[in-house]
């Protein structure tokens, strides 16, 4: 419980500094937000159910089945909106022409799995509560499990066909919160008790937003690179400019007299060595040399 909480309030600080904000794109800034919301809602809501399980007054029998409701809700809800930032992704780095069908497709299936968490509010398909207020699972339980786990799958082969279009940073941040959550609701197939996907998914979720962070951190060092070595070559060819017009106008001056042809260059070259000699810098130097 104190790690829900712990988890819960993590996602929520990365939901005020995305807020804040500046160096993504508008849409994909509120993808962001809206993951990080509906992580931050999956874990309160989670906690939420097992504070109440058990509990047989009538406050704690309404929001058991909201808290329950919302978890699985919740759970194809963040797959429909990680969608929507693969979309994004795919779009703007990927350069991709139009939307996939395979992401097609995942809309399909999440819209499917949040209707039939709506379904099992009747039917008890996914899950039930006995006389005490008790969570059980359903006969089709299982079902619950096809979006946060098949459709990741879906996802990634998509991200896979892309990934040379998408930096480092991405590349991982999608690895990670495809799979972390795969892996940990197989898990949770076999665990009963412990609410180990969620807490994944808000997990993953912080990294998103950190990996994408990094992400656009590197973009604009290397901006910031490319942008000193452009002006250093602009440097390097005023230098040139003005060493080809000191020496035009050096040569048009000598021609008049043969017997000093070369004098104003060696007399530079000489004051050029006296002022490295009286340890003057390299622009001092140069200063000096040209005049």
């Amino acid at each position: 419980m104190d790690i829900m909480l712990i988890l819960c309030s993590v996602c929520v600080t990365m939901l005020i500094m995305l807020f804040v904000t500046r160096f993504l794109t508008k849409r994909r800034k509120w993808i962001l937000i809206g993951m990080e919301l509906i992580a931050a809602s999956l874990l309160a809501f989670d906690r939420m159910a097992y504070m109440f399980s058990g509990e047989v007054s009538s406050t704690a029998y309404v929001m058991v089945r909201i808290s329950n409701f919302m978890v699985f809700f919740l759970t194809s809800g963040i797959v429909l909106v990680f969608n929507m930032y693969l979309t994004d992704l795919l779009r703007n780095e990927g350069n991709a022409t139009g939307t996939p069908i395979r992401i097609k497709l995942v809309n399909g299936l999440s819209v499917i799995g949040m209707l039939l968490v709506v379904v099992s509010q009747f039917t008890g398909l996914i899950y039930t509560f006995d006389e005490n207020n008790v969570y059980h699972r359903g006969s089709g339980f299982l079902l619950a499990y096809i979006v946060p786990v098949v459709c990741p799958v879906i996802q990634y082969t998509v991200a896979v066909q892309y990934r040379k279009k998408l930096s480092k940073y991405i590349n991982i941040s999608l690895f990670l919160y495809i799979f972390v959550p795969i892996i940990v609701g197989i898990i949770q197939v076999f665990t009963y008790g412990i609410s180990i996907v969620n807490m994944a998914m808000v997990l993953v979720s912080v990294s998103l937003y950190v990996f994408t962070y990094l992400d656009i951190n590197n973009t604009v060092a290397q901006a910031h690179k490319k942008e000193i070595s452009h002006m250093n070559e602009e440097q390097n060819r005023v230098k040139d400019l003005f060493v080809q017009t000191a020496t035009a106008f050096v040569n048009a001056a000598e021609k008049r007299d043969a017997l000093s042809e070369g004098h104003s260059a060696r007399v530079a070259e000489l004051s050029e060595k006296i002022a490295v000699e009286a340890g003057k810098n390299p622009d001092e130097c140069d200063r000096i040399y040209y005049a």
